[in-house]
């Protein structure tokens, strides 16, 4: 006998032909004083008030709860078909890059050199459709320290987009921009550089210098000129006799500190030039000025294009939304047989449902046996049941 719900599913109907001991195999009978008549009218109008969708026949009375579960099923499926979808879309548009900008630099992700990462090579092999649609200028970055140690409480930046409101983000807050996320990675210290040689300006910008924490030295060569620039940046700069110290990480009184190599000469002693610079300062050396007009932050920002996320987050929608159904509306069967006697009638309630059905049947058993004026609930087991002895 195929069980009791699959009919019901495939007929959208009680079965006919169905027993009272379809039920699971556990049936209760109800000692009532109505004839058969009413028992079986008062067990239908109590099912109906209940919500049940109820089906009489000679005798009997069959009940369904739980109508809108098949939908609840039939919303799981879609989102397992929504997930492929977005899996299928991750692997052939996804995008992740690094670029690295100063404040008041602007980005546009569909220049292939506007990224630090990935590589030149491996920029070179990623379809044009990958790169990210998305541009933005970044206008100032906001770090906080705890106690002035090298502990980021706070690491925002702030950036404006095609003329709308600015946006902050920070490492786990993105901004959605276009079809791609940004989210702030990394951060450091640009000096703006002005170098003049013999033959007129050799460098005038930003240069982002892996120089932070304070103490740790980078270096800029002078192009067409064995010379070499090793610089250190102290951001809040206080010197304690030669020893240069900085008192936080914040650019409050920044200064510089540049030592010239000639890198064909050099074999690692003392540098042919020593100096420190505040801002505006000019260092001289070997025919060759540097000055340090400014420092600004710059960030490290990361750029992630995944086409799948919408998909993905329609699934989850959707898959909870089947789940719903399936618990609240989850489908539930009512049998009822009646019979007269000498003392009214005897009824035979039979009930199952697809899970939680041990105390639902007691519900059911007891809210019938009311409607039927009874005290009694006696119980008939006819028959095994797999489904009740695992319970």
């Amino acid at each position: 006998r195929p069980p009791l719900r699959f009919l019901w599913l495939a007929t959208r109907a009680p079965p006919g032909g169905w027993k009272i001991w379809g039920c699971g195999g556990r049936v209760r009978a109800i000692a009532t004083g109505m004839d058969a008549a009413r028992a079986l009218d008062a067990t239908a109008r109590r099912l109906r008030r209940r919500g049940y969708r109820v089906r009489r026949e000679a005798g009997r009375v069959y009940a369904r709860f739980g109508r809108f579960s098949s939908v609840g099923t039939i919303l799981s499926h879609l989102a397992l078909t929504l997930i492929a979808v977005s899996t299928i879309l991750n692997a052939q548009g996804y995008f992740r890059g690094k670029a690295v900008l100063v404040e008041g630099e602007a980005f546009d992700g569909s220049v292939r050199e506007a990224y630090a990462e990935p590589s030149v090579d491996e920029m070179a092999a990623i379809p044009e459709s990958r790169l990210p649609a998305v541009t933005f200028e970044l206008l100032t970055i906001e770090p906080a320290f705890w106690k002035d140690v090298q502990l980021f409480t706070k690491l925002e930046a702030r950036i404006s987009h095609a003329g709308e409101r600015s946006r902050v983000i920070a490492v786990n807050r993105p901004a959605h921009i276009g079809n791609a996320s940004v989210a702030i990675d990394g951060f450091g210290y640009a000096p703006e550089f002005r170098i003049e040689g013999p033959e007129g300006t050799i460098a005038d910008g930003f240069v982002k210098l892996k120089v932070f924490p304070p103490g740790s030295t980078d270096r800029v060569d002078i192009a067409g000129s064995p010379y070499q620039i090793e610089i250190q940046v102290f951001p809040d700069a206080s010197l304690d006799g030669k020893k240069i110290q900085s008192r936080s990480f914040n650019l409050v009184d920044p200064l510089v500190l540049l030592r010239v190599r000639d890198v064909m000469l050099d074999e690692g002693g003392s540098p042919a030039y020593e100096g420190e610079l505040r801002l505006g300062e000019t260092a001289e050396f070997f025919g060759y000025t540097v000055t340090v007009p400014s420092i600004r932050y710059y960030a490290e920002v990361r750029i992630v294009r995944n086409p799948g996320v919408p998909w993905f987050v329609a699934a989850l929608l959707t898959g909870m939304a089947g789940l719903v159904l399936r618990v609240v509306f989850r489908q539930r069967f009512v049998a009822v047989a009646a019979e007269d006697s000498a003392a009214g009638s005897i009824v035979r309630v039979g009930a199952t449902a697809e899970f939680w059905r041990s105390a639902w049947r007691v519900r059911v058993f007891g809210g019938i046996a009311m409607a039927l004026g009874a005290d009694r609930v006696d119980d008939e087991r006819l028959g095994r049941d797999s489904e009740d002895d695992a319970e």
